[in-house]
């Protein structure tokens, strides 16, 4: 995977998961899923992300050397499309775009999403299921040379995440 420019600012794609046996792995029926990777916002003199958006965290934090978790910048991996949701069951391999400048310390937790999947050309959408999500194999960002970088989450579960509420949130040590 390369790095993009758009404009003045770039992105790196993180791989987040690879197939089976290292994958994602879920049962999610009639539902739409996506997961989003929260990290941490960076100064106002780090890079914009692809959107321009930068903000400077909270003085206390500066001192700290570390962002609080409460100010994450959430990035989907639909990239809010539904059409790039999952809509199979099984195993399955999650990219996101990070802001530029983003580093693997910077990646605080993973948020997965349940939507209700729209209704197919002509006809009519299907009652959705809650989705059950098991587990996690591998988050990880490439390097400088493109590689994947060592894992920093792995994880198991099951939880079960109901179509259109509150996403399950896995906090990376």
């Amino acid at each position: 995977m390369r790095s993009r420019a758009r404009g003045s600012s770039s992105w790196r794609v993180a791989w987040l998961l690879r197939r089976k046996p290292e994958g994602i792995a879920a049962t999610i029926g009639n539902a739409a899923l996506s997961l989003s990777v929260g990290s941490v916002r960076l100064p106002a003199s780090a890079p914009a992300a692809s959107d321009g958006a930068t903000a400077r965290p909270g003085r206390s934090a500066e001192r700290e050397g570390r962002q609080p978790d409460r100010d994450l910048v959430w990035t989907p991996s639909d990239r809010g499309r539904p059409q790039y949701r999952i809509v199979r069951d099984g195993c399955f391999t999650i990219a996101a775009p990070l802001p530029a400048g983003t580093r693997t310390p910077d990646i605080r937790a993973i948020r997965v999403h349940a939507f209700a999947r729209p209704a197919d050309a002509g006809g009519s959408a299907l009652a959705a299921d809650p989705v059950q999500f098991q587990r996690i194999n591998k988050v990880f960002m490439l390097d400088e040379h493109f590689l994947p970088g060592a894992s920093i989450l792995k994880w198991e579960g099951p939880v079960t995440i109901g179509v259109d509420g509150a996403p399950a949130e896995i906090k990376i040590p």
